[in-house]
């Protein structure tokens, strides 16, 4: 079992330069736009309906409350600035938020919690806390891949009072080469377009005041561990996550594509109150596994920045592949002639830039119907894969 412990250099060796600062840029352009996403989306949501308006405005915050978090992070990219913390109880803040979790990953792979029966108080940031786990369970799912597998969260208390949080799964591990740059801010066997990962998880943990360490074997698994150091005075917790909407009737199934956990909900939501069936994956091949087993969808809204082997553009066309009729529209933080780039497929047959309202997403479906209605009646063998052109053509547009 080979092991990593955390590195430590000095502040000029971690200096970033412009170019280093371009690409985290990127990368946070593509989260803030999910976030803006989730805020907009809620904030109508509590607009439209007062009954509905305390979870909506809820879930609104926690958004903001990623949003802070991630200009603190660019912040400390270039500063020693280090982002706002609380001191809360961890096994309470894991109990409360493994529901949320379980969400983002694929029903084959079980996740189970091992939590201790006492309090385990650590400073820290909440949100940050919660993006950690995130990043964590969906590297661990990644490493799992297409089979069966399972995910194990511990929380412990260490022999000298220290909290342990580690996060073990049994998928394809990591050789030499791989855990020895694991840390390493963009360091990734991702897709391009993916967020900071380890390396991200990595300075959030020293931020913390925290150490973390990393234990790999190929075909065995990894196991990721993070002492934090315990406070005794607990003051605050993080708040329960709300649950998604139960869905609507099944003759409205949507299939929604979308790896961030906030922009997802706020989807679900939105769509749940128009009267459709939300159904949820964070990655293509979760995707794929819903078209196979629930089946009876007849569109597909998915992000083109997807985690996995299968990114946005790939997806296309394994869905038309697999449900020739569906309609398939896509989103993305960046403008359609921009996201599309490079894309030799047939388009997608309605284009969504984030941040975007419901009333938009609305009027696209809407848009979209009756050439959904016509697909289905006609011949899937004599249909053109796109109707992309035909919408988008001089009158095409309902």
């Amino acid at each position: 079992m080979m092991s990593l412990p955390p590195s430590h250099g000095s502040d000029e060796a971690h200096t970033p330069s412009l170019e280093t600062l371009g690409r985290i840029a990127s990368f946070a352009a593509h989260d803030l736009n999910n976030l803006l996403q989730a805020i907009l989306m809620n904030l109508e949501i509590a607009l439209d309906s007062p009954s509905a308006a305390p979870p909506a405005l809820e879930q609104a915050i926690s958004a903001i409350r990623m949003a802070q978090n991630l200009t603190s992070r660019m912040q400390a990219v270039s500063s020693s600035d280090s982002a706002c913390t609380e001191t809360f109880d961890l096994v309470a803040a894991l109990r409360d938020g493994y529901p949320f979790l379980r969400t983002v990953v694929p029903l084959r792979i079980a996740v189970t919690l091992d939590l201790p029966e006492t309090r385990l108080g650590i400073r820290a940031n909440p949100a940050t806390l919660q993006q950690m786990l995130l990043n964590l369970i969906l590297n661990a799912a990644e490493a799992i891949g297409e089979r069966e597998g399972s995910i194990r969260i511990v929380v412990r208390e260490g022999a000298a009072g220290e909290a342990w949080l580690e996060v073990e799964d049994d998928g394809c591990g990591m050789d030499e080469a791989t855990l020895d740059n694991a840390f390493e801010p963009f360091h990734t066997t991702k897709g391009a377009g993916r967020g900071l990962g380890l390396g991200s998880v990595h300075n959030d943990t020293q931020a913390a005041g925290g150490e973390i360490f990393l234990e790999s074997r190929v075909d065995v698994g990894t196991r990721v561990r993070i002492r934090f150091p315990r406070v005794a005075d607990i003051h605050s917790q993080p708040a329960r996550e709300p649950r998604m909407l139960q869905q609507a009737p099944k003759d409205r199934r949507i299939l929604v594509v979308e790896d961030d956990p906030f922009a997802c909900q706020a989807l679900a939501k939105t769509l749940g109150r128009m009267g459709y069936s939300p159904f949820y994956s964070p990655s293509g091949e979760g995707a794929l596994d819903l078209l196979r087993t629930v089946g009876g969808f007849r569109v597909a809204l998915l992000d083109l920045s997807l985690p996995g082997s299968i990114d946005g553009f790939a997806l296309i066309d394994s869905i038309r592949l697999q449900v020739p009729g569906i309609l398939v529209v896509a989103m993305s933080g960046c403008g359609r002639l921009y996201a599309l780039e490079g894309f030799t497929g047939d388009p997608p047959d309605g284009f969504l830039q984030k941040p975007f309202s419901g009333a938009s997403l609305l009027a696209e479906l809407r848009r979209l119907e009756p050439f959904g209605r016509r697909r289905m009646d006609e011949d899937h063998g004599s249909r053109p894969a796109s109707i992309a052109s035909e919408i988008d053509a001089p009158g095409g547009r309902p």
